[in-house]
């Protein structure tokens, strides 16, 4: 079984702060009978990595609110996958 990270981000909905992304993603990729690990951009960029390592692909979730997580990690799957 494949193992899927998908980036959850910090939103805003009816005046409550939630960590999450569309559920869509994750109905598409359990479909696929795939192990989902939800990665919130909110951890430690160490951790972040760790669990970006388990993964065998990672979904990056749009948003319009960039983080210097968001940043890194983009440098680090980039470099990880061309191997810079």
């Amino acid at each position: 079984m494949k193992k899927i990270g998908i980036i959850l981000r910090k939103f805003q909905e009816n005046n409550k702060d939630f960590i999450g992304t569309r559920l869509d993603l994750f109905s598409t990729f359990k479909n696929a009978n795939c192990l989902i690990i939800g990665i919130p951009l909110t951890l430690k960029y160490p951790n972040l990595i760790k669990l970006v390592k388990e993964c065998d692909g990672i979904i990056l979730s749009g948003g319009d609110n960039l983080t210097k997580n968001d940043l890194k990690l983009v440098k680090y799957l980039y470099q990880k996958t061309f191997q810079l």
